[in-house]
């Protein structure tokens, strides 16, 4: 029995002698190095998973957000947008004039210009007009356009402000309103 409680107080001996020694060596300094060196290995060996662990995890939560996805609609073909006649330029500009005053913007002038269809584009009717209003007036009177008049576009549009503290802006528009050139010209009869 005395065997195996000699054999741990001579290896807690040579341990110790081996810590004096290697203290001795390499002193404190060094010490604080090895414990050093030892962190970043293990902070190098877990980097080092950590790219295959987020691998597994994105491919985790695609799994299941396929899983719960709901089926797919078949795609329908996009509805296309009739063209005004020539006949009704007045009625659009009316539909214009009325967002206008209708979010309390004054539509005093505008300059009209019809642009000819080229091979690429159909004919449009081009409005130039200028406002002085509150951004949010604007703004609700172009959302308004948008939502009334499908084939339509802003050829240009600029807002300009004096300074951030003032609440009107000063905006430069170019509506293009797409005119179907050809529909006109089969229903008059030329």
């Amino acid at each position: 029995m005395e065997q195996p409680l000699i054999r741990q107080a001579v290896r807690r001996r040579r341990a110790r002698i081996a810590g004096a020694r290697t203290l001795q060596e390499i002193g404190w300094a060094g010490l604080a190095g090895l414990a050093l060196c030892a962190a970043a290995a293990l902070v190098a060996a877990r980097a080092w998973n950590l790219p295959v662990a987020a691998e597994r995890g994105a491919a985790l939560v695609v799994e299941r957000a396929e899983a719960h996805a709901p089926l797919a609609e078949p795609a329908r073909p996009a509805a296309a947008v009739r063209l005004a006649r020539s006949d009704e330029i007045p009625l659009l500009l009316g539909r214009i004039e009325r967002a206008a005053t209708g979010n309390g913007l004054r539509w005093s002038a505008a300059d009209y210009r019809i642009v000819a269809a080229t091979d690429r584009l159909p004919g449009a009717l081009e409005i130039r007009c200028a406002f002085r209003a509150p951004y949010p007036a604007m703004r609700a009177m172009l959302a308004e356009l948008i939502a009334t008049l499908p084939a339509m576009t802003f050829r240009e549009l600029s807002f300009v402000r004096a300074d951030v503290g003032t609440a009107e802006v000063e905006a430069k528009l170019v509506i293009a309103l797409f005119v179907d050139d050809d529909a006109a010209a089969t229903a008059s009869g030329r």
